[in-house]
């Protein structure tokens, strides 16, 4: 086998399309009529990660996150993905899982944002089995996994719904001016909808409720982008035994420095020697 990217460092392969474990997941999708892929091909947008100000500056920023050395994995060579006793993925591959999760769900022949509900009869018929086949074209990961990935599909396919309105919706302008603006990554009629909808009576009301219940998050973890599956088996091998839920919530929302959060009589979170118990 050719050489690995750094990222591949330590993960684990299977070639020429052996079935991981003897098992596939199954999907609707006839994996010789899925190979397009017409997202996020503008160069433009693929290339622009300087951001250029009028006295000449110039600032390097982030760009997207394309995950080359995985498009350009061999026909046929997937990356092993192991599960743990909840069926959710664990390890380092665990990571690039998740990456790779979040570049699918900005496709628009994937993940259309025009259909405006992940849970919409046509979303499930349609596209759901197509994520997951894209998903098994690059990683080994064995069917019992199935509902965890549409749950972070579903999560991911959102989050990244939020961000396009908190960059590009303002409510002071006319629905029709934001329509005109598109994202270089977005297709344009999807846009149009997804625009509309932000506009609606329906989309404010949801946008209010979930404004009001992140308020109420008293205890926000401290994990990052690591997953609580990955965290579990961190804490686990550590122990060497499964894991309570007192000591695992503990454990998750600890600074690196070993401190637990605490809120206070303002209702703002301290950071202290203090620990907790779930009842």
């Amino acid at each position: 086998m050719a050489s690995r990217a750094r990222e591949f460092e330590n993960l684990e392969f299977v070639e020429n399309n052996y079935a991981y474990e003897d098992q596939e997941m199954e999907t609707n999708v006839d994996p010789a009529n899925n190979n397009e892929d017409n997202n996020i091909n503008k160069e433009d947008w693929l290339n622009n990660v300087y951001e250029y100000y009028p006295d000449g500056r110039i600032k390097r920023r982030r760009g997207p996150t394309k995950l080359a050395h995985l498009s350009n994995l061999p026909e046929g060579v997937r990356i092993i993905v192991k599960l743990d006793r909840f069926n959710a993925p664990i390890s380092k591959s665990a990571g690039l899982l998740g990456s790779y999760l979040g570049t699918l769900v900005k496709k628009p022949h994937l993940a259309p944002l025009n259909v405006l509900k992940w849970n919409d009869d046509m979303f499930k018929e349609i596209y759901h089995d197509k994520l997951l086949a894209a998903v098994t074209k690059k990683f080994a990961i064995g069917p019992k996994s199935r509902d965890w990935l549409l749950n972070q599909l579903g999560n991911k396919w959102r989050q990244y719904k939020a961000k396009l309105k908190k960059k590009h919706y303002k409510a002071e302008l006319p629905m029709e001016r934001v329509m005109e603006n598109a994202p270089e990554t977005v297709e344009e009629t999807q846009w149009n909808t997804l625009v509309s909808y932000w506009y609606s009576e329906e989309e404010k009301a949801i946008s209010n409720r979930n404004k009001d219940n992140s308020k109420n998050i008293k205890y926000p973890h401290t994990l990052g982008r690591k997953s609580f599956a990955r965290k579990r088996k961190e804490v686990e091998d550590a122990l060497g035994r499964e894991v309570d839920r007192a000591t695992f919530f503990d454990e998750c929302h600890k600074t690196k420095d070993g401190c637990r959060q605490k809120e206070d009589s303002t209702g703002t979170y301290q950071f202290d020697a203090i620990s907790w118990r779930v009842a």
